[in-house]
């Protein structure tokens, strides 16, 4: 599903989405996310924000270097990753060949929707109360945010509330940009 300020649109996205889908989907709206470059020369800004999925725990770059490879791959290349971890500018090899990737981003392994209990040391980050300290939406401005997150608050047994902390999260987030939200799904955590 992917939100924009007022309204949730229902569409069905995946994190794994190949770059077809992701543009197909982001060009169906009023306002289109991605553009040929001949069409448009301004840069999309696109915060990839959430917990170990989105960091890249055990594999660097995780999803988001894939998702740069193949946007590239499509011809897409007006789009820069924003956020405060990571660097403009990283490799990997696919296909037997170096490639390289934005790896800017807000992805923070162990992280749940807002600060909890538990864990190994007794309490939880919160990617809300990390963007709010940080200021990061309004420093960055990204005009689209790719948000998977909740995996910790169900696997650290959080699962009662999580909805309502999940609109607080999304509430900050629509308050403080303009643009759209990708939401994504949690893996399945064998029946949880």
């Amino acid at each position: 599903m992917f939100m924009k300020k007022g309204r949730v649109l229902p569409k069905a996205v995946s994190i794994m989405m190949s770059a077809t889908m992701l543009s197909t989907v982001a060009a169906s709206t009023s306002n289109p996310v991605f553009a040929d470059d001949t069409d448009n020369n301004s840069v999309i800004k696109i915060m990839p924000l959430g917990d170990s999925i989105t960091f890249g725990m055990a594999d660097d770059g995780g999803y988001r270097k894939y998702l740069d490879y193949f946007l590239n791959e499509k011809g897409i290349t007006n789009f820069d990753f924003v956020g405060p971890e990571g660097s403009d500018n990283s490799t990997f090899t696919y296909n037997g060949k170096t490639v390289s990737f934005d790896d800017n981003h807000a992805g923070y392994s162990g992280y749940t929707i807002t600060d909890l209990h538990g864990g190994w040391f007794g309490n939880l980050n919160g990617i809300l109360e990390t963007m709010q300290k940080g200021d990061y939406i309004k420093k960055y401005s990204p005009d689209a945010i790719i948000l998977q997150i909740g995996t910790n608050d169900i696997s650290n047994g959080h699962l009662d509330g999580s909805e309502e902390r999940l609109h607080l999260l999304l509430d900050y987030l629509l308050d403080n940009m303009n643009g759209t939200i990708f939401i994504t799904t949690i893996p399945d955590l064998g029946g949880t």
